[in-house]
């Protein structure tokens, strides 16, 4: 096959055995001629540029390529994988998903990406040791290089679980997370983040990286800070059609996401929230159970200013928790936001205690539209699937038939570069459909609409 590719070009290869490089009574035999290509033989041939790992190519090894995984059996990962070059690595049929399983104290992926390239994880299944296991494992551990425009990463329908050391922990990248679940996983030894740890370095004027979290649910996480999510980004993240549901921070803040950074002077992010649901969160010592915003304020009181804005949103039934001897959690009181809120805008918050509302006086937009403050979401506590794309669906929180939020909000006009909410809810279903297509187009408040389309 040759050993380089032009520029531009791109080839394929496909991953026909659970075998990689170790040689087991399983895997008798593993060399260039056997004619077999597990995914670390895979991976070693596109880092290389060769064709040496008994790995056959279609089209020509080049600057964006793809490698196959059948969607049969589960590949076990005996060490971790490396990437720095562009490529694809999914499935074998679009929307079904490929197993992954890694073992006892090894990341799944090291990726250190090159600049400014981009890296597509799709339809896998990633598989970690056990939430709770001492030995650290990470599913994806993403270091960028820093630099303008900077790589980029995108992680389309994959499902994440049973990490110890958080699902996906980035630095220095753009990340894309869309389709897709973060679930039971733990982050208790590193910076946080049970489900997702995002960081970035620089200032909010620079935009080199951002986080962008679409139609996606964080579930059942774990973390010593950031039980769901930890945002420690000086730029712009972005939660739109999602769900962060049921995760815990023992002794940190931010149950179900912490938005922060340490970067001292001048430093400063903006976190958007639009047509989300943040919901059944716990703390159990700091307020801010669903969300809390520069929970570090206290080091850098006059320069930090990260920034909320809550748009088409729930954000309720989060609270301070004690931990139960089955390591789940019971609510002890309402602890929804802990944040300077620069925008609330069609959103319903369960209990506005421990946050402010930033009117435009002090540089913010304050309430806009239809507000729905310190009042019941009706939201149906249990997690479920309610459809959507691919094989694999995201599990949302369903609105009762009583729900406030149930036809609360018209169109969200942009305001402070908040765009409307999608035309499409978590599910794919569209989003107002009730009233159409007579009707003036009315939506239901967070991630899922509660009716089926007729």
């Amino acid at each position: 096959m040759g050993s380089g590719g032009a520029a531009g070009s791109s080839g394929t290869l496909t991953v026909n055995t659970t075998c990689g490089l170790s040689i087991t009574d399983a895997c008798p035999r593993d060399h260039a001629t056997d004619g077999l290509c597990g995914l670390e033989e895979a991976l070693l041939a596109m880092e290389d540029r060769k064709s040496e790992y008994g790995c056959d190519w279609s089209g020509t090894m080049g600057s964006d390529d793809t490698i196959v995984i059948p969607t049969s059996g589960r590949f076990t990962v005996s060490a971790s994988l490396s990437i720095s070059r562009a490529v694809t690595i999914r499935s074998s049929t679009a929307g079904s998903l490929a197993t992954l399983v890694a073992t006892v104290g090894n990341d799944m992926f090291g990726v250190t990406p090159k600049d400014p390239i981009a890296i597509t994880f799709q339809d896998l299944h990633l598989i970690g040791p056990g939430q709770w296991l001492d030995t650290l494992a990470t599913g994806l551990a993403i270091s960028g290089q820093g630099g303008d425009p900077g790589p980029t990463i995108n992680v389309t329908r994959c499902w994440i679980e049973q990490f110890s050391d958080g699902a996906i922990v980035a630095s220095d990248v753009t990340l894309n997370i869309t389709d897709s679940t973060l679930d039971s996983n733990g982050n208790d030894y590193g910076d946080g983040g049970g489900g997702l740890f995002y960081n970035t370095g620089g200032d909010a004027q620079s935009q080199v990286s951002f986080l962008n979290i679409n139609n996606s649910s964080i579930t059942r996480n774990h973390s010593t800070k950031g039980g769901g999510i930890q945002i420690q980004a000086n730029t712009v993240s972005r939660i739109t059609n999602s769900t962060v549901s049921d995760n815990l921070t023992e002794g940190g803040h931010g149950g179900g996401i912490s938005f922060a950074n340490n970067a001292g002077p001048l430093a400063g992010g903006v976190l958007r929230i639009v047509g989300s649901t943040i919901a059944f969160n716990g703390s159990t010592e700091n307020d801010g159970a669903g969300i809390a915003v520069a929970a570090n304020r206290e080091l850098f009181t006059e320069n930090v200013n990260n920034r909320l804005y809550l748009a088409g949103s729930v954000v309720a039934n989060n609270c301070l928790a004690k931990i139960d001897p089955d390591q789940s959690f019971t609510c002890i009181s309402s602890n929804d936001v802990y944040a300077d809120i620069y925008l609330l805008q069609d959103t319903l918050l369960g209990s506005r205690m421990f946050s402010t509302i930033v009117e435009a006086e002090q540089g913010g937009a304050g309430l806009v539209g239809v507000t729905l403050l310190d009042v019941d979401a009706g939201l149906d506590p249990t997690l479920t699937d309610q459809g959507g794309v691919g094989e694999h669906h995201p599990q949302v929180h369903m609105l009762n038939s009583d729900s406030v939020a149930i036809d609360a909000t018209d169109v969200l006009l942009p305001v402070e570069g908040m765009t409307a909410v999608y035309a499409l809810d978590q599910c794919h279903r569209p989003r107002g459909f009730d009233h159409l297509p007579a009707g003036p187009k009315v939506f239901d408040l967070g991630a899922v609409e509660r009716r089926s389309n007729p």
